[in-house]
């Protein structure tokens, strides 16, 4: 009769990074059940993820061999699949709008400019400066929203708002937006009294 023979795929893990995860492996949990010198030639290891969650990493077609021989039927052999996982990037997403101030002149002022940062390193945007693609590939996608300063007031803070996409967004997990603060400063005004004189008159 066949000799059972368990053959297990080998699991691997990894943060979202816009890349697929594959792993052909089979080595990493030793064959059970091989007799003598027989041992395990290669093995077909199929599996792939690329966003959050887990899938099968499926072993077949092995062949074992003793010397050059190939005594795979002599085997009964029984494939037990290896896990892929992949969890939500942790690196910070930090999006922030600009802080800017404009002394007094009438007019209504705004500043829609934007930085993203991606685990600490900037992340450049397209011409329009609302558009940032992650080294994932994924987009951040700025719509202004603030509506511009005109006149003094002391209360301003975190007033340059604005929303955002961001693409495939379950794949991050630290992900935080802030906002800059337009104000206006007073401008500086002299009034000077008229000077007036006479001779004595009483």
């Amino acid at each position: 009769t066949k000799a059972p023979l368990t053959i297990t795929a080998d699991s691997s893990s990894k943060e979202y990074d816009g890349a697929a995860l594959t792993d052909n492996g089979w080595q990493d949990t030793a064959p059970v059940g091989l007799k003598g010198t027989d041992a395990v030639d290669s093995v077909t290891v199929t599996g792939t993820i690329t966003e959050v969650g887990t899938a099968n990493n499926v072993p077949s077609a092995a062949v074992v061999k003793n010397g050059d021989t190939d005594v795979t039927a002599n085997y009964e052999i029984e494939y037990v699949n290896g896990t892929l996982e992949i969890t939500a990037s942790s690196k910070a997403l930090v999006i922030s709008s600009s802080t800017k101030s404009w002394e007094y002149d009438g007019e209504l002022h705004t500043d829609e400019v934007y930085t993203v940062t991606y685990d600490g390193t900037a992340v450049e945007a397209d011409t329009t400066g609302k558009v940032f693609t992650l080294p994932t590939g994924d987009t951040v996608t700025i719509t202004a929203t603030a509506e511009g300063v005109k006149d003094y007031d002391s209360s301003y803070s975190e007033n340059n708002t604005y929303t955002y996409v961001l693409t495939n967004a379950a794949q991050y997990s630290s992900v935080s937006a802030t906002y800059g603060t337009l104000s206006i400063t007073k401008a500086p005004l002299t009034i000077t009294a008229d000077s007036s004189s006479k001779e004595y008159d009483g």
